[in-house]
C-alpha cells in the first residue's frame, strides 16, 4: 500500500509542467484570435481613413478656392471704386466662385458613390447654401442700387460664401470624427 503512494504521487509531479504547458498554449492562442481582430479592424479603419482623405483632397482644393474668392468679395466691398466697375468685378469673381462649386460638386459626386462616406447624399447637400449665395450674387447686378446699396449685398454675398464653406467643411469633420473617434 505504500509503495504505489509515491507513484501516484510521482504522477502529479510529472504532469504538471504538461498541464502548464498547456495553459500556455491556450492563453498564447485566446490573446493571439483578440490581437488579430483588432489589428484586423485597425487596418481596416486605416485604409477607411486613407480612402476617405484621398477623396477629400479635391474638395479641400474647392473649398480653398472658394475661401479665396470670399476674401476677394471682401476686398471688393472695402474698395473705392465705381459702382460700374465694382459690379464687373463681382461678375468675374461670381465666375471663379462657379468653377470652383462646380469642382466641389464633382468631388462630391465621388463621395455619394464611395463606400467609404456616410450617406449618398453629398451633392444634394450643397444646394440650399449654394442657393442662398446665389440669390445674393444675383443682387448685386440691380442697376438701381447705389454703390453703397451694392457693396452691402456683396458684404451678404461673402457672409452667405461663408455660410457655404462652414457646412460643407462641418460635414466633412463630422465625418472624419468617424473614423478618428
Amino acid at each position: 500500500m505504500t509503495s504505489g503512494a509515491p507513484e501516484t504521487h510521482s504522477l502529479w509531479l510529472q504532469a504538471i509542467p504538461w498541464a502548464a504547458t498547456w495553459l500556455g498554449l491556450i492563453v498564447t492562442f485566446i490573446f493571439n484570435v483578440i490581437n488579430y481582430r483588432r489589428t484586423s479592424k485597425i487596418r481596416d479603419d486605416s485604409v477607411k481613413l486613407d480612402e476617405f482623405k484621398r477623396m477629400r483632397t479635391p474638395v479641400d482644393l474647392a473649398l480653398g478656392l472658394l475661401g479665396e474668392c470670399r476674401l476677394t468679395l471682401r476686398s471688393l466691398e472695402a474698395s473705392g471704386a465705381l459702382v460700374d466697375a465694382v459690379r464687373d468685378t463681382a461678375g468675374d469673381i461670381n465666375r471663379e466662385v462657379s468653377v470652383a462649386y462646380n469642382r466641389l460638386e464633382h468631388a462630391f459626386t465621388r463621395f455619394d458613390e464611395s463606400e467609404f462616406a456616410l450617406g449618398c447624399d453629398w451633392v444634394q447637400s450643397l444646394q440650399d447654401p449654394w442657393e442662398a449665395f446665389v440669390a445674393e450674387m444675383d443682387r448685386v447686378y440691380a442697376p438701381h442700387k447705389s454703390l453703397d446699396q451694392t457693396k452691402e449685398v456683396i458684404r451678404k454675398a461673402a457672409d452667405q460664401l461663408g455660410v457655404f464653406i462652414s457646412t460643407v467643411n462641418n460635414r466633412l469633420d463630422k465625418e472624419l470624427k468617424r473614423y478618428t473617434g
